[in-house]
């Protein structure tokens, strides 16, 4: 990276006593990576000296809007790291090596900038991207990208297998599946969850389910081997908004519908109310 001339990075500034830092921090030292305006810092804050940091990476447009370290190929000599931009482009950086790769770029792949990025549990290479278009996507930190064009077929083979009792908001528009034959290239997969931005999601502790947040205030859990809504039990956390945080306990049998508006249709199909005020009605409704 240090090396490069991408118009994408404008510079990279490496500590000029970075590998007498490296060798003098104690082994159960810690990191910390941070996205600042258009920089990227990787800090070292076992340092006296917390604020200097071990590399600087300046972009000339794009802002770095998340990113995300792989625990399970850290370590003392290797460190795994993707950035989603504001641009839609993604990066991946081995920041000891300084070694880098630049995912969809120009955004061959999805024009829209990246909300949030992970790498899903116990991969070494792959990893889930939300782009503000309502997309989630798996890509391969080792494959090429392609220009994408939707898998028609399995979008709706999957379109068709889903609940008929499901909103269609609630349903997954796959444009590729994680199942597809043709995996050569990037995207691995692609979903289509909402035509509004995807705030944030997050793995379940099985690594099997995903919860995933959006701007159209819904929240969807998802088995993303199966690529369809789950319908299990789940307790999750949420926060909104309204600076409120909420515990759930919740199951689909739950989704039925409430009972005063139940006791206010019986009452109304029974002439019951015929005699009040529309307003009455409206308003308990």
């Amino acid at each position: 990276m240090t090396k490069s001339n991408s118009s994408f990075i404008s510079r990279v500034i490496i500590n000029e006593a970075f590998s007498k830092k490296m060798a003098e921090r104690p082994h159960d030292g810690l990191f910390a990576f941070a996205n600042i305006n258009r920089a990227f810092q990787w800090l070292d804050l076992s340092s006296p000296t917390k604020a200097d940091y071990l590399t600087k990476i300046l972009f000339t447009k794009a802002h770095c809007l998340s990113h995300d370290v792989n625990l399970v190929t850290k370590s003392s000599t290797h460190i795994d790291i993707i950035m989603g931009f504001s641009t839609g482009e993604i990066i991946w950086w081995e920041a000891i090596s300084q070694r880098y790769t630049r995912l969809n770029k120009n955004g061959v792949i999805n024009k829209t900038p990246v909300s949030q990025i992970r790498w899903i549990p116990a991969t070494e290479n792959l990893f889930l991207a939300a782009h503000m278009d309502g997309s989630l996507v798996v890509y391969d930190k080792e494959k090429e990208d392609v220009i994408f064009n939707p898998e028609e077929e399995e979008a709706q083979s999957n379109s068709e297998s889903t609940s008929p009792n499901m909103k269609p908001s609630d349903k997954i528009s796959v444009l590729k599946s994680v199942h597809s034959r043709n995996q050569k290239t990037n995207p691995v997969a692609m979903w289509k969850l909402s035509n509004q931005r995807i705030n944030a999601f997050s793995f379940s502790p099985d690594n099997r389910h995903l919860a995933v947040v959006s701007e159209d205030g819904t929240m969807r859990i998802i088995d993303y081997l199966k690529e369809e809504c789950d319908e299990k039990n789940y307790r999750f956390g949420s926060v909104g908004e309204d600076c409120r945080l909420c515990l759930w306990d919740f199951n689909v049998g739950m989704l039925h519908k409430p009972k005063l508006l139940d006791y206010i249709h019986r009452r109304f199909n029974h002439g019951q109310l015929q005699d009040r005020p529309y307003s009455y009605l409206e308003s308990a409704i």
